[in-house]
């Protein structure tokens, strides 16, 4: 199929609430899935503000039908890794894949079926097999999911700017017998490292648009990107880096 790249655009600043105890809820910063909607690349990625460690991230990803093509939604929030030796990111619900990257969108590491199961969906990072993770390091975390069944799989994974997938994995509307099926449970680097997050795949026009997914992201070795008093939340690459000049 016709892969679609979303191009990167300028970042904003975005108003919210910080969050509060160590839950980060999802927060409209620039997605144009549903009225409450993370966006799928850094600039429109929610910035999580808050104190104290980050131990959950909740959201939805909720489909759109849009001209020549249907997204499945992804939700990318940016959090600081404070204890690389500790850091894991598991989904809790639902057939969901978890992507890192860094700063610079630089690919890191990808999970769609956490590889401690034969059967579960969820996804799990961990830094027992992520290299090169740095204490306090600011990380891009996307979430996104599978949908369909053995004989018909539809994926939302991330994508170069070429519009090729970044992590090895079966061809996206394929079924149970793809030759890169057993990448599903894999703990995955990129194809080629240094590889940048150019967009996410969609599918094609008409496709069904399924459910919405609801998701609680369990974090450890993580705090929020932004230190934040109660009622300042920031979002959006352009809020965090004026917040970090007046620094």
């Amino acid at each position: 199929m016709k892969k679609t790249v979303y191009i990167m655009a300028a970042g904003t600043l975005l108003l919210g609430s910080a969050a509060f105890g160590q839950t980060w809820a999802e927060i409209a910063s620039g997605g144009t899935n549903g009225l409450t909607d993370a966006g799928p690349l850094l600039p429109t990625a929610n910035i999580t503000s808050g104190v104290g460690p980050l131990t959950n991230i909740t959201g939805s990803l909720t489909a759109g039908a849009y001209a020549g093509f249907v997204d499945f939604d992804v939700d990318m929030f940016c959090i600081r890794i404070d204890d690389p030796m500790a850091f894991s990111a598991t989904t809790a619900m639902g057939d969901t894949i978890l992507s890192l990257f860094d700063m610079n969108g630089v690919a890191i590491a990808f999970n769609d079926n956490r590889t401690d199961s034969l059967t579960a969906t969820t996804s799990q990072l961990s830094a027992s097999w992520i290299p090169g993770l740095v204490a306090g390091q600011d990380y891009f975390l996307g979430v996104s999911r599978v949908t369909g069944n053995d004989v018909l799989r539809r994926y939302t994974r991330p994508l170069d700017s070429n519009g090729n997938l970044i992590f090895s994995g079966p061809a996206n509307l394929s079924d149970i017998n793809d030759p890169n099926y057993s990448d599903r449970r894999a703990n995955l680097l990129p194809i080629t490292p240094g590889t940048v997050l150019a967009g996410w795949e969609v599918l094609p026009e008409g496709s069904s648009l399924g459910f919405n997914l609801s998701y609680n992201v369990s974090l450890t070795g993580a705090t929020y990107s932004v230190p934040a008093p109660a009622g300042l939340g920031l979002l959006g690459l352009g809020a965090l880096g004026a917040l970090r000049r007046r620094r």
